[in-house]
């Protein structure tokens, strides 16, 4: 299951996955999110929920690549996952973003962290 929503007033999408996500799931994620970028201000910030996620598609790191450059051409600020005790979640994201210097994330461990965070960083 996966949910994305877009708060315009906090120029902010957030990404709730949960379970296993196929191969349809992640293509329909992909399109989904760059149809709501289009609705974002430069410098938009990014939570996904990830405390329910189980797995992914093994082959959904192509498209996770191309959901990451596409965030960042469209001038992506700050990302935060909440991950709770999902230690698969940090290993499969992690792999395709934690080494990079122009896309940097948060972990944390629930919503409430993620707030509290963006509210303290607050640039806008």
């Amino acid at each position: 299951m996966f949910k994305l929503e877009s708060d315009t007033y906090k120029n902010r999408l957030i990404i709730t996955l949960e379970g296993e996500i196929d191969m349809v799931q992640t293509k329909k994620i992909f399109f989904d999110l760059v149809r709501m970028l289009t609705r974002m201000k430069p410098n938009f910030d990014i939570i996904t929920d990830l405390r329910n996620y189980s797995s992914g598609d093994p082959n959904g790191g192509v498209i996770l690549k191309r959901a990451i450059e596409t965030a960042r051409e469209h001038g992506v600020g700050r990302i935060i996952r909440v991950v709770g005790s999902s230690k698969n979640a940090i290993l499969q994201f992690g792999k395709y973003t934690d080494k990079r210097k122009d896309y940097a994330v948060q972990y944390v461990a629930t919503m409430e962290e993620a707030e509290a965070i963006l509210k303290s960083t607050n640039t806008k």
